[in-house]
């Protein structure tokens, strides 16, 4: 009898704790889908205003309207509505277009470009050799004003970009501005094959190297032009980022390699806090450095120059750079669109961020407007800031 009222008892025991367990598990179902309720009716409330505006449309608007256009604008308008001028919206397909430009061959008219806020207006900072633009005599510090009648100031810097790049062959029309002067030039659109990295050894054994670009293969060509620069004879190294737009992190991180014996090299953050340092590996270069930089030496292009100026192992000569402390994604959405999205912050190995100030020059060499457009197409002797970088390494 008493071995029956255990198993009795244990039976009981199973049926309540069974019991306890489903109301343990019921509840915390219903606190889960509570707070999933919550997370919806703070959503709707969140968008309610685009549904309201939805709704006067549907009941109001007497004209027609493209509905994707709607969603484009909308799509664009949220991410320029997080107030960083870093971040933008690419409609599918401008973002295929953006990957074709970050190749080294791409179909258009062979320019390097940064957008000019106070003018409204596209700034040349780099002409291809050769191509349509170099061509067409387009230079340096040039302003693109309007593309194909419209102006830039109404289609925005990725709506003008899309339109300089085009299929081969296709005919386009920008309007010029140099020293307040306007012109319109017609240039036929073909494939172009960039250049980022530009050597010669200057007198006096000085090795001369010039990036224009960050960008995928600068990182070789960069490798190339120190090895064969010490080959002849190089004792000392002028790296020029003057006019640089920058780039991709991973090509700043394998040229700084090369330079820099090791160290940390770069410091990003993310969202949660979470910290990551790139460092260098054992091998660096030991000669007298500088680098040349100026107002259009933005993001990587700065953090170069920051970075060896830190190390004090390169004399910074030129012009105080743009300034510029994130780092973005390209993140490709469901329907092919992407945005460019601030997903890091940055820091030299110092800790300092390049946002509000950008760099400093240890010895500052203005230019001439004139010769702004002229970087890395003057005589070194007629290029005050080169002169006098060659005289820091010297």
């Amino acid at each position: 009898m008493k071995n029956k009222l255990n198993l009795l008892q244990m039976a009981m025991v199973v049926v309540l704790t069974a019991a306890v367990t489903w109301l343990i598990t019921y509840s915390a179902t219903i606190r889960g889908a509570e707070n999933d309720i919550a997370e919806l009716l703070g959503d709707s409330e969140k968008y309610a205003k685009l549904e309201e505006i939805q709704k006067y449309v549907d009941q109001h608007f007497v004209g027609e309207y493209d509905e994707a256009a709607v969603m484009e604008a909308a799509a664009e308008g949220y991410v320029d509505g997080l107030g960083d001028q870093w971040s933008y919206y690419m409609s599918a397909d401008r973002y295929q277009q953006y990957k074709s430009d970050n190749s080294d061959r791409y179909v258009g008219i062979g320019i390097t470009v940064n957008y000019d806020d106070d003018a409204n207006a596209i700034l040349v900072l780099d002409v291809i050799d050769n191509s349509p633009a170099d061509q067409a005599e387009i230079l340096p510090m040039d302003y693109i004003v309007a593309v194909n009648g419209e102006a830039v100031a109404d289609l925005g810097y990725e709506g003008a970009v899309n339109a300089l790049v085009r299929d081969e062959g296709v005919k386009v029309n920008v309007t010029m501005s140099r020293n307040g002067e306007t012109t319109e030039k017609t240039l036929t659109c073909q494939e172009v094959v960039k250049q980022y990295i530009f050597s010669e050894l200057l007198e006096g054994n000085v090795g001369y190297i010039r990036i224009t670009e960050f960008s995928s293969g600068a990182q070789d060509g960069f490798l190339a032009a120190v090895e064969n620069l010490l080959s002849s004879g190089a004792d000392s190294f002028v790296f020029d980022v003057r006019n640089n737009p920058g780039g991709d992190l991973n090509v700043l991180i394998s040229i700084l390699d090369r330079i820099l014996d090791k160290k940390d090299l770069f410091i990003e953050e993310y969202q949660n806090g979470q910290r990551y340092t790139f460092t260098s590996d054992e091998t660096g270069l030991s000669y007298p450095m500088a680098v040349l930089c100026n107002q259009h030496s933005y993001s990587a292009a700065e953090y170069f120059a920051a970075v060896l100026q830190e190390y004090d192992v390169a004399t910074v000569v030129g012009e105080a750079t743009t300034g510029k402390g994130y780092g973005q994604s390209t993140i490709e959405l469901s329907d092919g669109s992407a945005m460019v999205l601030s997903v890091i912050r940055y820091y030299t190995p110092e800790g300092r961020s390049l946002k509000e100030s950008g760099v400093t020059p240890d010895q500052e060499v203005a230019l001439a407007e004139d010769q702004m457009a002229l970087v890395g197409r003057m005589d070194p002797t007629e290029d005050a800031q080169l002169a006098a970088a060659v005289a820091v390494v010297q």
